[in-house]
């Protein structure tokens, strides 16, 4: 392919593998890599009919936590002016939409409607990271090369109880409060993530104690080595989201990439996700029991077999080659 061919990126980086594996895939395509900065050089302008354009989460940043009043109005119409600039600097802008509405948004999130408003009245169409989403689907990534994941595809060790982690920032909307007021007391759960706030720490913590749960919580975020060793030795990843929070899940595919089995609340993605893979669970918190969950498992080298079969490098490249309408 052209050497010219070029994908712009935001963001470059991420403390996720989602940003690495897609940059990975566009280069088997054929594409070199660059920062969306530079899209201002002679350079961008004289190959905007090669170029392409990828933008994540930009209709969320304006949310940020971190956000003063001043910088996340900065943020919101400097975010306007880069699609603005992808959209006259690229042959194709290819806008990948995570969630449903920010995380962090209170009330009607007016920014991030007019920023959706921005990109649709730009003719850029969203692409979603589920089939349920809509026509224009892109696959989510593995967190780890074919190679690695056919590595780890070793016998399952039976457990007598099994084993539950929870793990990322923890944050409301993900209902942890609710999965522990309902958990079975003798049932062992491993939580590695921060709480958003104190007081929501002050209530999870509450409920443990008052309920004597078998709850081992590290209130802190830890390293992808030592999360990646506790996926590992994880039977099942929770994970209690709302419905209508998100249109996909990096801590689904996280745990899918070392082959663990997922539990779900219901909700748009579990249904979605249940219908397709037998390691996916919808629980019922007030039903929820050891019994339960030791008929729902599926063997490790099993779900890491159906992962790389509908996940892996090969069907990304043809996932982004469909979006690009590459043949």
């Amino acid at each position: 392919m052209n050497n010219k061919l070029t994908a712009y990126f935001y963001p470059f980086e991420h403390d996720n593998k989602f940003i690495e594996r897609n940059q990975n895939a566009l280069r088997n395509v054929g594409f070199r890599i660059c920062r969306v900065t530079q899209l201002l050089s002679l350079n961008a302008w004289s190959n905007r009919d090669k170029n392409i354009t990828v933008l994540n989460w930009v209709e969320d940043q304006k949310y940020r936590r971190s956000n003063s009043f001043l910088k996340a109005y900065i943020l919101f119409f400097g975010f306007l002016g880069l699609i603005l600039l992808s959209k006259i600097m690229s042959n194709k802008v290819v806008w990948i939409k995570h969630n449903l509405k920010p995380h962090n948004a209170h009330g009607n999130a007016v920014c991030h409607r007019l920023t959706c408003v921005w990109f649709n009245l730009l003719n850029i169409k969203a692409v979603g990271l589920e089939e349920y989403y809509g026509a224009r689907t892109l696959k989510h990534p593995l967190y780890f090369a074919d190679a690695e994941i056919i590595k780890n595809m070793t016998s399952s060790t039976p457990n007598k109880v099994p084993t539950v982690f929870f793990f990322g920032a923890i944050k409301s909307y993900k209902k942890l409060h609710i999965a522990l007021a309902y958990w079975p007391i003798s049932l062992p759960l491993r939580i590695r993530g921060k709480a958003q706030s104190a007081s929501y720490e002050q209530q999870l913590r509450h409920i443990i104690e008052s309920r004597r749960l078998k709850v081992d919580w590290k209130n802190e975020f830890i390293s992808d080595e030592a999360l990646n060793i506790h996926l590992k030795n994880s039977d099942f990843v929770l994970l209690p989201h709302s419905d209508n929070a998100m249109i996909s899940s990096g801590s689904y595919y996280h745990g899918l990439s070392l082959g663990c089995n997922i539990i779900c609340f219901s909700s748009v993605f579990a249904k979605h996700k249940a219908e397709q893979f037998p390691f996916t669970h919808i629980f019922d918190p007030k039903t929820f029991s050891i019994g339960w969950l030791q008929s729902k498992k599926i063997p490790r080298e099993e779900v890491l077999r159906i992962g790389l079969k509908h996940y892996g490098e090969r069907q990304l490249v043809n996932s982004w080659k469909t979006i690009l309408s590459i043949k």
